[in-house]
């Protein structure tokens, strides 16, 4: 989680302030306690969230970076193909893609 992100929140919300101020939970009216515990569950929500949005980051970024290592790994096989002598078209084939795009691959790994 971004801990410069919560404590951006500590530091501007009225809520999380409101907590700080009480002392003794027990001692609470129940009016009081009622505004204590909504106080709560907004920052504990909010903590939740960020902490969500960072969790989502870290995910979205593995999947670019798993998609990029695919790609990266279909050159390398593309490559391969054309060290050995196999046609563009035969490979076009393989990889279900144009035999313009094999020639486009291979000329961009060079």
């Amino acid at each position: 989680m971004k801990i410069r992100q919560v404590e951006e929140f500590k530091k501007n919300s009225e809520a999380y302030k409101r907590l700080c101020e009480v002392s003794d939970v027990d001692s609470l009216t129940p009016e009081e306690r009622y505004v204590y515990e909504a106080d709560l569950k907004i920052v504990r929500d909010t903590i939740n969230q960020i902490r969500g949005a960072y969790l989502a980051g870290i995910a979205v970024g593995t999947a670019e970076a798993r998609v990029e290592g695919k790609e990266s790994e279909r050159q390398k096989g593309i490559q391969i193909m054309l060290s050995l002598g196999i046609s563009p078209e035969l490979i076009a084939e393989k990889f279900k893609i144009s035999p313009e795009e094999v020639i486009r691959l291979s000329e961009n790994t060079q």
